[in-house]
């Protein structure tokens, strides 16, 4: 059995009213990262998208999740209660509890300074992800890609520890500094 760590019980205590006080900031980066993630032609119907660090959801349902699978991952169970994605696992970030090659988005939205092995979940995001093509007719299909999305809490003590570490794994297709957070489209090297 999988023991969360002690700090998710914080998140267990304030789920109630988790939209209310983070709602609004929140809502205000994901219309960001949809913006860009439409302009580059990324939200195709069928694709399969991993939301680390979910939480109530806000963050994976800011997509039609009609035409896109989204599924929210989330430790704190009381958050992930509250969470209406179809699709939710209660889980953490350096076991993820999916096949590789999977997901041709993952992203997680200011949860990665929660981690409490960062690397490890960094390579456990890029294993669940798309990483080669299928085929050779495949190597030019979006679907045979993987990108990833990451927003960073920019007072957090290890965001820059993480954005160095996220810059030297990924190439930055895009770079968004928000009032508290630092938003980053990457994709992998060998794409």
């Amino acid at each position: 059995m999988l023991v969360m760590p002690q700090k998710f019980e914080y998140y267990n205590e304030i789920a109630s009213s988790y939209d209310e006080l983070h709602g609004k900031e929140q809502i205000k980066k994901l219309e960001l990262i949809k913006t860009e993630l439409l302009r580059n032609n990324l939200l195709e119907k069928g694709i399969f998208v991993l939301d680390v660090g979910a939480g109530t959801g806000l963050s994976s349902l800011y997509i039609d999740i009609e035409a896109i699978k989204v599924v929210s991952l989330e430790p704190a169970f009381e958050l992930l209660k509250r969470n209406k994605n179809r699709y939710r696992v209660q889980g953490i970030a350096e076991f993820l509890p999916f096949k590789a090659n999977t997901f041709q988005i993952v992203q997680s939205i200011t949860a990665m300074h929660n981690f409490d092995d960062i690397p490890k979940a960094i390579e456990e995001m890029k294993r669940a992800a798309k990483n080669r093509a299928v085929n050779n007719n495949a190597i030019h299909d979006k679907a045979a890609k993987s990108y990833f999305i990451v927003s960073l809490l920019k007072k957090s003590q290890s965001a820059s520890k993480i954005t160095t570490l996220l810059k030297k794994e990924f190439k930055v297709i895009k770079e968004i500094e928000e009032e508290k957070d630092l938003i980053l489209i990457l994709k992998r090297h060998d794409f």
